[in-house]
């Protein structure tokens, strides 16, 4: 089970902060000093049931779940890069998910495979890790390239 801790003085003390469901998470960014996201999984007795993206804008106090457009996973989402507090990427089994508002509304940018990790230095430029599987079962590549803010991605040789 995910928990979430606060801290207000620089990681001297650190407090839970309530989570709107039972969830299962994998990565947190915080692209400000207020505004975080956290991406995984709803947890249904241990297992993974959806994909789930939480955010908050008051450092911490509240995490509401974001909507999220993506077929069910069999671990939810695996990690998030953020470009600031309105333009963030997150990566999962069925590729990557992004939004250009802060997360009000998020969308699928299609990847050959699961994506396990994301890391976007600019708007324009991301680098994604495959998990080495397809949709179809096949071998897909272990390495995403993008230039133009993951609206296309090559696999370099």
């Amino acid at each position: 089970m995910a928990a979430l801790f606060r801290s207000d003085d620089g990681g001297l003390t650190w407090r839970r902060e309530p989570l709107p469901e039972t969830l299962l998470l994998m990565a947190i960014t915080c692209p400000t000093s207020t505004t975080c996201f956290a991406v995984g999984a709803v947890d249904a007795n241990g297992t993974p049931t959806h994909d789930v993206i939480v955010k908050t804008v008051d450092g911490g106090a509240d995490w509401p779940a974001q909507a999220v457009p993506t077929p069910v996973g069999n671990y939810g989402l695996y990690g998030i890069s953020c470009q600031g507090a309105q333009r963030c990427w997150a990566t999962g089994g069925f590729g990557v998910l992004a939004t250009k508002n802060g997360g009000r509304t998020w969308f699928d940018q299609p990847v050959a495979g699961g994506v396990q990790a994301i890391a976007c230095p600019s708007e324009q430029m991301c680098v994604a890790v495959g998990d080495g599987t397809s949709e179809s079962l096949a071998a897909a590549p272990a390495l995403y390239i993008s230039r133009n803010g993951g609206h296309t991605w090559s696999s370099p040789a």
